[in-house]
C-alpha cells in the first residue's frame, strides 16, 4: 500500500513539472508571437504612414503617365504677311528610364532600329539625367519614316520606348535671312539652370541666335500636359485629362521678302553685308550677311565638317556682319560730311568733287 501511494505521488509530481514546462513554452511562444505582431504593425505603420506618400506616387507613376504637349511656335512673317518661319510636325523617339529593367539589352535592340550607335544613344540618355526617371527623354529627334515603322512594329519588345509628335520649326525659303531669323538648338545644361527655362527639360529646342533667341519668350508659347492611363506594358488605356498648350505669338517684321532675296542674290559669292533701309521711317527692308548658313542644320544636328566650315576664319558664316562686323567707314562716311556741308551752305546739291581714293595731309 505504501508503495502504491509513493508511486502515485511521484506521478503527480511529474505531471506538475510537465505542466509548468508547457506553460513556460506557451508563454515564450506567446511572447514571440506578440513581438512578431509588434514588428509587423510597426513595419505596416512605416509603409502606410511614413512612406505612404512615396509608394502612392510610385504606384500612380506606374499606372499614369504624364506627357508634355509642346505648343506650336509662333510664326515669323515679312511685312506683307509671307511666311519666313513656320511649323511642321516632327516625330521623336522617346524613352522613359523607369520602365526599363535591362537597359543594355534594350540598347542592343534599339540601336539598329534607329540607325544610331549604342554609345550615341547612351550620350543622349546621359544628357537627360537632370530630370526624374519617369520623365521621357528624346533619344532621336525628327526620325525618318523607315525608322519609325521599324520601331512601331517592335514596340511590344521595347519597354519604355514610345513615339511622340511635336511641332518643329520650318523655314519655307531655306537659308533666306538666316542671320536675321536665327535658328533653334537643343537646350544645354547651362540654359536649363537659367530661371526663364525652369520648365524646360533636356531635348527641348530653344532660340539660340537672331530673332528666334531675342523673342524666345514670345515665340515659344506655353506648354500643355496630357495624363494617360497605361497598362503594365506601357500601352495606352485611356486619356485621363488634358491641358492644351498655348501657341506662341506671331511676329511681323519690316523685312520685304522680295527685296531680301534680291539682296542675297546680289551678295552671292562675296563676303560682306548689305542693309536696305526706308529713309522715311528707318525701317529695315533687307538685311544680308554673306556667306549665310542653313538654319535647319542646327535643329537636326551638325557634324564636325559642317561645324568647321561654319567657323571658317576668313568668311565667318556665323557672324552677322551687318550688326557685328567692325569695319572702317570708308566712302559711307561721305554721306555724313555731305549732309553737314549742305546744311551749312558750304556746297550745293549740284557741287561735285573728284575722289582719287586718297587724301594727302601736310607735306
Amino acid at each position: 500500500m505504501k508503495f502504491k501511494l509513493k508511486t502515485i505521488w511521484h506521478v503527480k509530481r511529474f505531471d506538475r513539472l510537465d505542466q509548468e514546462a508547457n506553460r513556460r513554452r506557451c508563454d515564450v511562444a506567446v511572447l514571440i508571437m506578440f513581438l512578431c505582431l509588434v514588428i509587423f504593425c510597426a513595419r505596416l505603420w512605416h509603409l502606410q504612414v511614413v512612406q505612404g506618400e512615396y509608394f502612392r506616387e510610385k504606384s500612380e507613376r506606374n499606372r499614369i503617365r504624364s506627357v508634355r504637349l509642346q505648343p506650336p511656335r509662333g510664326k515669323i512673317l515679312d511685312r506683307t504677311g509671307r511666311l519666313l518661319a513656320g511649323v511642321k510636325p516632327c516625330f521623336n523617339v522617346c524613352l522613359v528610364k523607369e520602365d526599363v529593367e535591362d537597359m543594355e539589352a534594350l540598347l542592343r535592340e534599339l540601336s539598329p532600329l534607329l540607325g544610331e550607335t549604342e554609345a550615341g544613344i547612351r550620350t543622349r540618355l546621359g544628357s537627360g539625367n537632370k530630370g526624374p526617371k519617369y520623365m521621357p527623354i528624346v533619344i532621336k529627334r525628327g526620325a525618318e519614316w523607315d525608322n519609325l515603322s521599324r520601331i512601331e512594329a517592335r514596340l511590344f519588345s521595347l519597354p519604355g520606348v514610345f513615339i511622340e509628335v511635336t511641332p518643329a520649326r520650318k523655314y519655307p525659303y531655306g537659308s533666306v535671312a538666316p542671320h536675321l531669323l536665327g535658328y533653334l538648338g537643343e537646350i544645354s545644361r547651362e540654359d536649363i539652370s537659367e530661371k526663364r527655362y525652369k520648365d524646360a527639360r533636356p531635348g527641348d529646342l530653344i532660340g539660340k541666335y537672331g530673332i528666334e533667341k531675342r523673342f524666345e519668350n514670345d515665340l515659344a508659347g506655353i506648354r500643355g500636359q496630357r495624363r494617360l492611363e497605361v497598362d503594365a506594358g506601357g500601352r495606352l488605356v485611356r486619356i485621363i485629362d488634358e491641358k492644351p498648350p498655348v501657341p506662341g505669338k506671331d511676329l511681323h517684321l519690316s523685312i520685304d521678302l522680295d527685296l531680301q532675296q534680291a539682296s542675297e542674290e546680289a551678295m552671292k559669292g562675296y563676303v560682306g553685308a548689305l542693309v536696305a533701309m526706308d529713309p522715311q521711317t528707318g525701317r529695315i527692308l533687307a538685311l544680308v550677311s554673306s556667306p549665310g548658313f542653313d538654319p535647319d542644320a542646327f535643329a537636326r544636328g551638325i557634324d564636325n565638317e559642317e561645324w568647321k566650315a561654319l567657323n571658317d576664319p576668313l568668311s565667318r558664316p556665323l557672324q552677322n556682319k551687318a550688326l557685328q562686323g567692325r569695319y572702317a567707314p570708308g566712302s559711307t562716311f561721305k554721306i555724313v560730311v555731305a549732309a553737314a556741308a549742305l546744311q551749312e551752305g558750304v556746297v550745293s546739291k549740284n557741287s561735285s568733287f573728284k575722289c582719287t581714293g586718297r587724301f594727302r595731309l601736310g607735306r
